[in-house]
């Protein structure tokens, strides 16, 4: 049986939820909760630490991996984190420096640039990192014996793992109720200069997320239950649309920086959002450049949607 738990987050996505697999004498924890003194609180009292023998994490934003280094101090647990997050955070100077020419070439200004890189630096330090984390993807063994398996579905994040196991997958933010997450800058781990395209791959998650419906109950990192996968698509491709009528213009012509200014008129003054409405304008960008990509995703999972939508927002 898998049971779920969740703990506020002084973050606005709300609540998080994480999971417990039992098994006969331990337990495996699916992601953490937030680093906070309440959040520590909640795990001791939710879960015999003494019994955890394995964490996996579905990505490391601070939300879902933000204990790992108290479960290291408090526990015997073996932690594993995809290779993807590992990149981001054993090669923080990397990623400045090519986050760095991304914002210039975007034509932002330096003193912009260098709050949004100390947004990085916060996340970055946000969550200590113990020494000894495991990298998911040469674990086969061990999920052999512990029946588990896992699909990668970026988009969200560069890693956002979904671990299948008893009927179940749990999704972290792949898809939530309610909410467009926003696909966050970031560099690829496999080109290390480049940006991720998180359009890209948000296309391909569609897909396996459609095929996962056939087999899985979804168990997603926050809010309610996944109602399905067509209507979390519909969701998030009328938002796109939706948010896209006033920077059409823009991405027309390729000016990120007033796309941005539309929003955020001093950048300067919010970093943080900043940094999170850039990532969002960027995603719409990819979309803008490339409409078919969706359209033959959504063509391949067989959910409909108005196509001249679509094109309205992206001709």
């Amino acid at each position: 049986m898998i049971k779920k738990y969740t703990v506020d987050t002084p973050y606005p996505v709300g609540p998080v939820h994480f999971y417990v697999k039992e098994y006969d004498d331990f337990l495996v924890l699916f992601d953490t909760g937030p680093n906070t003194n309440h959040a520590k609180e909640f795990l001791k009292q939710s879960i015999d630490l003494s019994k955890l023998k394995y964490l996996f994490v579905t990505h490391c934003h601070a939300d879902h991996y933000g204990l790992i280094q108290f479960i290291k101090e408090n526990s015997d647990a073996e932690i594993f984190i995809s290779k993807y997050d590992l990149f981001r955070l054993y090669n923080l100077d990397l990623r400045i420096k090519a986050m760095s020419r991304i914002l210039k070439e975007i034509g932002m200004a330096d003193t912009t640039i260098e709050k949004i890189i100390g947004v990085l630096c916060m996340f970055a330090k946000e969550v200590p990192v113990p020494d000894g984390i495991r990298v998911l993807e040469e674990a086969d063994d061990i999920l052999e014996d512990l029946k588990i398996s896992y699909v990668r579905c970026p988009g969200h994040s560069q890693s956002d793992i979904v671990y299948l196991l008893d009927g179940k997958a749990i999704t972290g933010d792949v898809f939530l109720n309610g909410i467009f997450q926003t696909p966050l800058l970031d560099i690829d781990a496999d080109y290390e200069d480049d940006r991720f395209i998180n359009y890209l791959y948000f296309c391909d998650t569609i897909k396996k997320m459609k095929e996962l419906e056939k087999k899985y109950e979804f168990l997603p990192g926050h809010r309610d239950y996944i109602d399905s996968v067509d209507e979390r698509v519909k969701f998030y491709v009328s938002k796109m649309c939706e948010r896209m009528v006033s920077l059409k213009k823009y991405l027309k012509l390729g000016d990120i920086l007033k796309a941005l200014k539309t929003i955020i008129p001093e950048p300067d003054a919010e970093p943080f959002k900043t940094y999170i409405k850039l990532s969002e304008i960027l995603f719409f960008k990819d979309f803008y450049e490339n409409p078919k990509l969706l359209l033959d995703s959504l063509k391949d999972a067989k959910i409909v949607i108005d196509n001249k939508d679509i094109m309205m927002c992206t001709d």
